[in-house]
């Protein structure tokens, strides 16, 4: 992959025969520029030019795999009479040896709505009452669930966790309010799709074929 021209910017002004940018954007003669500087310069180009080729090469290859899965799901369904429709996610692919397989899973984004804040208030309501005389750790649990990180947001994975794990600790109303609360309030925004490649290993697991080049 030619490297100028994948960096090419319409609203950048060329850069004149023999003279180089340096980080500051300044134009720079090649001549005055220290020979070590020119063949790092070339060196880092030349890699960054093949991994940038071997991106839309991957890219190109995803693309061909989600829609060889969609066509064969397609296929499935057409041999039973019916229609396949809906986006293609969370399903597996397997070889007829149960050695490698291919999996699309679809992992959806929450966040919450403004419903959370009346469960905020509920759940502390529940325990400022319940703590009253007793153990202070209910109440620095139930409090902390609603910090904040330093964007300022609630973890919703937190909440999700907690709300799975004592939704029915009571029967008090302002508890199961709360515990409804949270379900109105969760908000699906977006969703992404994974597509892992996977071999059976000795121990009978399927263990993913990485093509992140940090993992290999």
């Amino acid at each position: 992959m030619d490297m100028s021209t994948h960096q090419s910017n319409p609203n950048q002004a060329a850069i004149p025969a023999g003279y180089m940018t340096n980080r500051k954007g300044h134009l720079v003669k090649e001549s005055d520029v220290y020979a070590l500087d020119l063949e790092l310069d070339a060196f880092v180009k030349k890699h960054l030019a093949k991994a940038q080729e071997i991106q839309n090469v991957m890219r190109e290859f995803k693309q061909l795999v989600y829609d060889d899965c969609q066509a064969f799901q397609e296929l499935i369904f057409e041999k039973y009479g019916a229609t396949f429709g809906g986006k293609k996610g969370n399903t597996s692919f397997t070889s007829y040896d149960g050695k490698y397989q291919i999996r699309i899973v679809v992992q959806e984004r929450f966040v919450f709505g403004q419903e959370l804040k009346v469960a905020e208030k509920l759940m502390k309501q529940c325990a400022n009452e319940w703590s009253d005389g007793a153990r202070e750790e209910l109440k620095r649990i139930i409090h902390g669930l609603f910090e904040t990180d330093k964007e300022g947001s609630i973890s919703v994975a937190k909440i999700m966790d907690f709300r799975r794990s004592f939704k029915n600790v009571s029967d008090d109303e302002a508890w199961v309010q709360a515990m409804d609360a949270i379900d109105d309030a969760l908000r699906v925004v977006g969703s992404k799709m994974y597509l892992n490649f996977k071999e059976r290993n000795a121990e009978d697991k399927y263990i993913n074929i990485p093509l992140d080049i940090a993992k290999l």
